[in-house]
């Protein structure tokens, strides 16, 4: 009886716990490794179209489930574009300031939901066996375990692992509120994404929006947070694998969140990843590494232009929102709606039926068939 297939998924957020239940149910072993004393997710609120809840529900119906458990239920079905910004002059509505809906479309029952990181992430780890996550476990190098055909964690506390394959990845009333400020400068701190930041820099940097917009920055605490936003635009990742190492997530297509797509991308990516792994582990392996080989290569040709797209289009739709490309409405409209269409209406099921046929090609040519 062949031996399983042994993954190892580095770092516990979101993507790392999502892929591991993924992979988990379809009956792969698999171990997440995390560095911290325990999970957490830190930054802003999350939220996921209509294509990530899909992805959702074919990675593992549960990880769906823990979402709309813990997410903010809308009382519109609709998602609204509104330009509350000054406009020269007399502006759009003739008092020199506008807060005119630019679009809106529907996204179908409940509309775009939200949650808190944290709370998504503390209801879904609930749902993988304890044993399979490992704390207080900082990755230091991944080498080649040579005659064993196994991958060799080695972690900083001097232990050791193995696996077939590994993945690092990214890891009352409240209202969400998150605000974008653009500056050219370079970001000071080298160290950290993260800087203090006040209520009376918020409050300068939106003076002149309309007064609904300005009475929400006078809601926050006197005590705020700068986050720097990064992505991998200008140094996009030439592929998601390496051997019998993958990437996926933020750690392969960092985006900024004008699309509110990140997240999504990641359960895409672990869809693809533990489909590929189960049909993998149905198959007479022979050669084990280059059967892992292939299931991530196919991975990272079947998600490269989709994931690559968003980053790009997300600073392009960050720009947008700031009239960088000009003021012209209908463009914005017609910009939003395609690029919008094209994350929401994808289809995830075509999505893992062609990365299952890209690994049977490959299994071909390793097996000699023409």
């Amino acid at each position: 009886m062949e031996e399983s297939l042994e993954i190892a998924i580095v770092g516990g957020g979101i993507a790392g716990i999502s892929l591991a239940l993924g992979l988990h149910t379809r009956n792969i072993n698999v171990k997440v490794y995390e560095r911290g004393k325990s999970l957490r997710e830190i930054g802003a609120g999350i939220g996921f179209t209509s294509n990530a809840e899909r992805a959702m529900l074919a990675l593992d119906p549960r990880i769906y489930h823990a979402f709309k458990k813990v997410a903010a239920q809308n009382a519109s079905d609709w998602y609204y574009w509104v330009d509350a910004s000054d406009y020269s002059g007399d502006g759009m509505n003739g008092n020199g300031l506008s807060e005119d809906l630019i679009h809106k479309m529907d996204l179908g029952p409940r509309g775009f939901e939200g949650c808190h990181r944290a709370a998504f992430l503390d209801e879904i780890v609930k749902l993988l066996p304890v044993e399979r996550v490992v704390f207080d476990k900082g990755l230091v190098d991944i080498v080649d375990g040579e005659n064993s055909g196994k991958l060799v964690l080695k972690f900083s506390d001097g232990t050791v692992e193995r696996a077939d394959a590994a993945f690092p990845v990214a890891g009352g009333t409240l209202l969400n509120v998150v605000a974008f400020v653009t500056d050219t400068n370079p970001w000071p701190f080298k160290e950290k994404l993260t800087a203090p930041g006040t209520k009376s820099e918020a409050v300068a940097a939106f003076s002149k929006f309309h007064p609904t917009f300005r009475a929400i920055i006078h809601l926050l605490p006197e005590e705020l947070s700068k986050w720097a936003v990064f992505d991998m635009k200008d140094h996009p990742a030439p592929t998601y694998s390496r051997g019998c190492i993958a990437v996926c997530g933020d750690a392969a297509h960092a985006s900024s969140p004008y699309h509110g797509a990140g997240a999504g991308f990641a359960i895409e990516d672990a869809l693809v990843l533990a489909e590929l792994f189960e049909n993998a582990a149905g198959k007479k392996r022979g050669d084990r590494a280059r059967m892992v080989r292939a299931v991530l290569e196919s991975y990272s040709e079947v998600r490269l232009e989709r994931t690559q797209w968003l980053v790009e289009g997300s600073r392009f739709m960050g720009e947008m929102y700031e009239w960088q490309h000009g003021r012209d409405r209908e463009r914005c409209r017609d910009e939003i709606e395609w690029r919008s269409r094209r994350i929401w209406d994808f289809d995830v099921g075509k999505m893992v039926v062609d990365a299952v046929g890209v690994f049977e090609g490959k299994l071909d040519q390793l097996n000699g068939v023409h």
